[in-house]
């Protein structure tokens, strides 16, 4: 370690935080999802079906 890491405040170490592996795979999975909901919209939405808003019960087309 350099003198200048020993000599960083507490909160100037807490802004920087690296990606572990973990960290990623969760971020790319919920990339993957969003992904897959939007392409299956998509794909309803070419097809002329409707789609039910779940929260307002409300019938979109």
């Amino acid at each position: 370690m350099t003198d200048e890491s020993v000599s960083l405040s507490e909160e100037e170490r807490s802004l920087f935080r690296p990606f572990t592996r973990e960290s990623l795979k969760v971020i790319f999975a919920r990339i993957a999802e969003e992904q897959a909901k939007q392409k299956e919209l998509e794909r309803k939405r070419a097809e002329g079906e409707g789609i039910t808003n779940k929260d307002k019960n409300r019938f979109i087309l």
